[in-house]
């Protein structure tokens, strides 16, 4: 996704589902999904690993997708003792988790090579070249904001570093938080078919004013949905729904 198309903390999103690390197990050429799960269940004996079995399911392309719970250790095992099982039978392989994360305060001058060097330096984190790394366009203040997908392991450890030094600044990084928001009334943790609150879906996102819609708004930003919530003299000089937008921290649950 380019730049000028990457959605920000402002965009409609929805609430994923709580995902599990899985495993794929294909089987091959004349074998069929029962044949391999039975194979693979009289074999391994999740039990002996502490792996949790979540679920087993079979996927549209014929595959066996085992669901699970474990540390990585156990994965490695689990994954070994799956492999052994299904030998000539399939080929078994594992889904990694990907995850999200924002660098904010880059300055103008920083590209994407920059902050993937900036990110390699960094002690214990594993693939950094197949992170994938868009920009934003400068902010008024010439700033930009990387966005990141990476494996979940290395987007927890990034999270809980906090910072990471590009260039001359030392830059806040943090994984994304994914929060329902209602188009009607612009507030989070419910959606238009459920929402009582007052009809704001012909106002402008930015501003919240009428007669015209974010994308060709002049105004300067103003957060609505803080002075409602916090009262008048709570800071709204910031976009509804940003990451500077209070009641936006309080329904991700980001201390303020």
């Amino acid at each position: 996704m380019k730049a000028a198309e990457r959605p920000s903390q402002s965009s409609w999103m929805k609430k994923t589902r709580v995902r599990s690390h899985a495993f794929i197990i294909e089987p091959a050429i004349r074998k069929k999904y029962a044949d391999v799960l039975k194979t693979t269940r009289n074999t391994v004996n999740p039990d002996q690993m502490a792996v949790t079995v979540k679920g087993i399911r079979e996927t549209r392309n014929g595959e066996v997708l085992v669901e699970m719970g474990a540390s990585v250790e156990a994965r490695n095992m689990f994954s070994e003792a799956l492999t052994a099982a299904v030998w000539q039978d399939g080929q078994v392989r594992q889904l990694v988790l990907q995850d999200s994360l924002d660098v904010r305060d880059l300055d103008d001058a920083t590209d994407e090579q920059e902050v993937r060097k900036a990110l390699e330096k960094l002690p214990g984190l594993v693939n950094v070249g197949e992170f994938k790394i868009n920009l934003s366009k400068p902010s008024r203040w010439s700033t930009r904001v990387a966005f990141i997908d990476c494996y979940e392991i290395n987007a927890k450890k990034l999270d809980v570093l906090g910072h990471i030094r590009i260039g001359w600044v030392s830059c806040k990084i943090s994984r994304r938080f994914v929060v329902t928001r209602c188009y009607r009334c612009h507030g989070f943790g419910h959606i238009a078919v459920s929402c009582k609150e007052k009809d704001r879906s012909k106002s402008c996102l930015k501003c919240g004013k009428k007669g015209h819609m974010s994308p060709s708004c002049k105004e300067e930003p103003h957060c609505y949905l803080c002075e409602e919530r916090l009262g008048s003299n709570s800071r709204s000089d910031h976009i509804p729904g940003s990451f500077r937008c209070l009641v936006y921290k309080e329904h991700c649950g980001i201390n303020q």
